[in-house]
């Protein structure tokens, strides 16, 4: 048999390229005589840079210092894939905080993003792809403009203050010093097909949006498209797929700088070769740090159990934690997806996933033996 094992990583804990090897091994000690071949994915979110990296092994890795999610500075990594392409990954510069840390939505700004754009023009990029998920933002990329140069002002004429707080005080936004060129261009990955006020609805939970906060919220972020509409016309806005991602951020890229909003996962996989890789495998494996509702809105796992049906594919996943119903809603019966462990990756992450993969083709040999 030939096994594909196609996985984004588990946040925080497991780059792709770690899923696929540990799940290749696990496979193996059950199944030695198979063939297992690795396609390590992302859909803009976390692990992009690797995933790219990987592909193009004379692209050149660099840092700069910029603020973090809760405005303390951080390294951001820069991969250059030329001398005039750079990428930009928004969770390494205003990603979720650590798991025992609190998470505060109204003062998490992704300001660091637009100070990272602006050092990588200025350093002679001329086309900027920035990768959105994984963040722990919801400023509707307010921040980011801010960190660009650009002033965004309240009525009495101060400037507004960075993150989501204060986002429903904004009156207008203006190009202040922005050192933003007309001519470079911008491709913004999203990692989900989810329109702007989806930020607060869908995602905003997991960023510590608090039920009372969550109207308001989503009420600013309304306005907030009114106003860079108005400000800056064109064809986003904010019902547009993706406008949502990262907090809001693919929405200002978008509108502001005119970037091209593109699906994050599609993105990757055109350059990976996913399509070719599903269609020489017989089993076709992906997973993800944990599968639910929103696994199915343009992300890694959604874009790949598409491509194995598109070829007629057997398909699974190995997750590190499954919401009630989440198999279901990607396509999958509940025993083609198996967690490492039920309560997420834990310490020994890659142990986890090996034991996932073990389980897994147990299952595959069993069906074997009976259809023999």
């Amino acid at each position: 048999m030939d096994v594909l094992v196609a996985p984004d990583s588990f946040g925080g804990t497991l780059r792709a390229a770690e899923v696929a090897g540990a799940f290749r091994d696990g496979w193996r000690e059950v199944r030695p005589g198979d063939t297992v071949a690795t396609l390590p994915l992302s859909d803009g979110g976390e692990g992009l840079l690797d995933v790219l990296d990987a592909l193009q092994p004379e692209a050149q890795r660099t840092s700069v210092e910029v603020a973090g999610t809760d405005t303390r500075p951080v390294e951001a990594p820069v991969l250059w894939l030329d001398e005039q392409t750079a990428v930009l990954e928004s969770a390494t510069i205003c990603g979720l905080p650590a798991p025992d840390l609190p998470r505060r939505p109204l003062d998490a700004t992704s300001y660091g993003v637009g100070q990272a754009l602006a050092h990588v023009v200025d350093a002679g990029a001329t086309h900027v792809i920035v990768g959105l998920g994984g963040t722990g933002v919801v400023d509707g990329g307010a921040g980011a403009l801010s960190g660009l140069g650009m002033r965004l002002r309240v009525a009495d004429g101060s400037g507004l203050r960075v993150g989501a707080g204060d986002l429903a005080r904004c009156t207008s936004v203006e190009r202040g010093w922005s050192r933003w060129p007309d001519d470079v261009r911008l491709t913004v990955l999203a990692d989900t097909d989810a329109v702007l006020v989806d930020a607060v609805t869908r995602f905003g939970a997991q960023k510590g949006v608090t039920a009372s906060q969550a109207g308001p919220l989503a009420a600013a972020l309304e306005a907030w498209a009114e106003l860079l509409g108005v400000a800056f016309p064109g064809a986003v806005g904010p019902t547009t797929p993706g406008t949502g991602a990262a907090g809001g951020l693919g929405f200002a890229l978008a509108v502001v700088l005119g970037g091209e909003l593109v699906s994050g996962s599609a993105w990757v996989a055109e350059r990976v070769g996913l399509d070719a890789a599903v269609a020489r495998a017989d089993l076709v494996v992906t997973g993800e740090g944990r599968l639910d509702a929103t696994s199915a809105s343009g992300k890694v796992v959604a874009r790949v159990l598409a491509t194995a049906r598109t070829h007629g594919r057997a398909a699974a996943a190995v997750v590190g934690a499954a919401a009630p119903g989440a198999a279901e809603a990607v396509g999958l019966s509940v025993d083609r997806v198996v967690t490492a462990p039920a309560t997420g990756p834990g310490p020994d992450a890659q142990a986890a996933v090996c034991a996932a993969a073990r389980t897994l083709a147990q299952r595959t040999t069993s069906v074997h033996s009976a259809v023999d």
